[in-house]
């Protein structure tokens, strides 16, 4: 697991600090303390949290894994997914708006898998489907074709594009 705090998470300190004031973050705060205590020794055999990683780190573990778990209540944007979407690495994710906006984006839900948010077992049942039919990578053509127009050369043509119709 890459991320804020995801360290601490599988260590057993949960201590996430985003809207520490309201009751759904204590709520949620509250859920996560007795998830972990619950399943400490399942954490900490099958998972690794890795806390934030350089860059470097987070293109290694790119490479290296053969599809993405989103399982998000809140996302800003879907930027994670839109990261392993172009490396093209298969993703399951919660469904969220902001991840089918993405999808639909990209043009690639033959990449994406959804489930309801918080539905555990129906997230538990896309990561067996994966795991007993895996989808491949992308290989770098594919992704070239697919989508070698999202680059910031492109994206500053467009905006020049855009600032000249004003």
């Amino acid at each position: 697991m890459i991320g804020k705090e995801t360290d601490n998470l599988i260590a057993g300190k949960i201590s996430l600090s985003q809207q520490a004031n309201s009751q759904e973050y204590i709520d949620y705060l509250n859920q996560c303390q007795e998830i972990s205590q619950n399943n400490q020794n399942i954490m900490q055999e099958y998972f690794e949290g890795l806390g934030y990683c350089s860059d470097e780190e987070v293109e290694k573990w790119y490479r290296k894994c053969s599809c993405v778990v989103f399982p998000s209540k809140y996302e800003g944007f879907g930027l994670a997914l839109s990261e392993s979407v172009v490396r093209g690495i298969p993703a399951i994710v919660s469904d969220l708006e902001v991840f089918r906006e993405q999808v639909e984006l990209y043009n690639c839900g033959d990449m994406v898998d959804f489930f309801p948010v918080g539905d555990v077992d129906a997230l538990a049942n896309c990561m067996e489907k994966f795991i007993l039919n895996p989808r491949n990578k992308l290989s770098a053509e594919e992704i070239d074709q697919r989508f070698s127009h999202w680059t910031w050369k492109e994206t500053a043509k467009e905006y020049v594009r855009l600032l000249g119709e004003l």
